[in-house]
């Protein structure tokens, strides 16, 4: 088990959707950004959502790995290991815009 605390849930307007899709034990999905302007090992969030009654699926991005985390699991990322990931912790209060949440990645054997 690794849990990582996700950066940047505050910007963009993330709270919002943080607060109306992101729950505990929802799976989320890992996606390298290597052309990310700040860091080249950028590893975005992404929760599923569904809307419209579930007609239309979609992602919303929650926020990124904090850099210490990206480098190392950027590598894995990229070599296509598989792993599973999911939300072990919310915290967003109506009167704070950046919610704290938590991920844990475990990579299974390929």
């Amino acid at each position: 088990m690794a849990l990582h605390s996700v950066a940047g849930t505050g910007h963009e307007n993330r709270a919002i959707g943080i607060r109306k899709w992101c729950k505990e034990g929802m799976n989320v999905i890992l996606a390298r950004e290597s052309d990310n302007k700040f860091d080249s090992n950028a590893v975005a969030i992404h929760i599923p959502v569904k809307m419209l009654f579930g007609l239309i699926k979609t992602s919303f991005q929650i926020g990124y790995l904090k850099a210490a985390a990206a480098e190392k699991i950027a590598k894995r990322l990229d070599s296509k290991e598989k792993y599973i990931a999911t939300v072990t912790r919310v915290y967003c209060p109506d009167w704070n815009n950046w919610p704290e949440v938590t991920i844990d990645v475990i990579f299974t054997k390929k």
